[in-house]
């Protein structure tokens, strides 16, 4: 039954998000019929009236992890704003600014949301650069992702359709990996042969502390141009779905903020 099984899942247009009506092992998070984070398992928010609705998309942050609904910012967002107004945490853990453009897309636009609150950080920008999260930044519970680029002028995923967790362990190599010259972090050197080398299963297993790389990153769009472009369509597309968006920038509390400046300077 959906809540014996895992809280976020693998899906093949976003790369992973929330499965619908499921309870995470520790009982920390909930989720709705529709795949929101709740504080009820399996309600279904589609059959609540609601004067109005606030969506709030983005990653961990958004989604507030490592606490209970009752701790979480959505929730006292929620209290504030009154019974009349509903708010709903569309938030992933992990999440690029490309996987919450088409979390919006496909996800939030049918609630038509009258305020869309996007929450991120600056590593959300650096996620949008990846293909594969393992390989850029050991995640090895999120293997895959969409990978946007600019073409003719022009946002594209470059790496549809995206392939399975059973097709990716399969693979015998990194390099083997469809697209993986789009990932920034993919550096050749770090997965060559060695002891404990072998099928990409075991070298996953092991953990090779892969890095990001300093540089230009791969695909014809750098990190701030792309990133500024997706924060172009998005805000554009709920504009035009008639929401009011609201971009909330979370700074590090001792982090270089530079790149995170320069791709809102260029998104305007």
């Amino acid at each position: 039954p959906p809540a014996t099984q895992s809280f976020f899942l693998y899906d093949a247009e976003l790369g992973w998000t929330v499965g619908p009506g499921r309870r995470s092992p520790d009982g920390v998070y909930l989720s709705s019929a529709e795949g929101v984070r709740s504080d009820v398992q399996g309600i279904s928010y589609r059959d609540e009236a609601a004067a109005r609705r606030v969506a709030l998309i983005g990653d961990s942050n958004a989604f507030s992890l490592e606490v209970p609904f009752e701790e979480s910012w959505g929730f006292h967002l929620g209290r504030l704003l009154g019974s009349d107004v509903q708010v709903l945490n569309f938030g992933v853990d992990g999440y690029g600014i490309d996987q919450v453009y088409l979390r919006y897309e496909r996800d939030v636009r049918p609630f038509k949301p009258s305020v869309v609150v996007i929450g991120f950080i600056q590593h959300d920008l650096l996620r949008s650069m990846a293909v594969y999260p393992f390989v850029s930044f050991g995640w090895p519970g999120y293997l895959v992702k969409p990978r946007f680029d600019v073409i003719d002028e022009r946002l594209a995923i470059v790496n549809r359709p995206l392939p399975t967790p059973v097709e990716i362990a399969l693979k015998a190599s990194p390099q083997a990996l469809p697209f993986i010259d789009y990932d920034a972090g993919f550096v050749d050197q770090d997965w060559s042969f060695r002891f404990d080398g072998g099928p990409l299963l075991l070298r996953l297993l092991t953990s090779v502390s892969p890095r990001w790389v300093s540089g230009e990153p791969r695909g014809n769009a750098d990190t701030a141009t792309l990133n500024s472009r997706l924060l172009n369509a998005l805000i554009n597309a709920i504009k035009r779905d008639g929401a009011v968006p609201v971009l909330v920038y979370l700074p590090h509390w001792n982090g270089d903020e530079q790149l995170a400046r320069t791709t809102l300077s260029r998104s305007g």
